[in-house]
């Protein structure tokens, strides 16, 4: 992580967020969640868990589209592809915000809803 760039370093962490999530290991995940976030969208580890279930593919993956600085937080801005169903599963654009308070140690919210579906 040291020698790692900036936007480097925020990719590495949204992703092993979302390795959490591909493995199904929803309390690891839950935990990386901002504090005020997981209070208004996801009150217990339960309510996140049945959201991550529902909402995510069963087999994903990532594409980055952007990628932003705002003061001392991050916007990345990314595809979740569905890789067993293609253009016919459920695909979506996200924005993921990351704040870093030290080296792997970082709190992390994301869109919720923001589906788009390919008929």
């Amino acid at each position: 992580l040291y020698n790692m760039s900036e936007q480097e370093r925020i990719t590495y962490y949204c992703a092993e967020f979302f390795k959490l999530v591909d493995k199904k290991s929803y309390s690891q995940a839950y935990e990386l969640l901002y504090s005020e976030y997981k209070e208004n969208y996801f009150p217990t580890e339960a309510s996140f868990t049945e959201y991550m279930k529902d909402y995510f593919p069963d087999d994903f993956s990532i594409e980055y589209t952007n990628f932003e600085r705002l003061g001392d937080i991050y916007v990345l801005w990314i595809s979740i592809n569905d890789t067993l169903n293609g253009s016919r599963g459920h695909n979506f654009d996200m924005n993921v915000v990351i704040q870093e308070n030290d080296f792997n140690d970082y709190v992390l919210s994301f869109s919720r809803n923001s589906a788009v579906e390919e008929e």
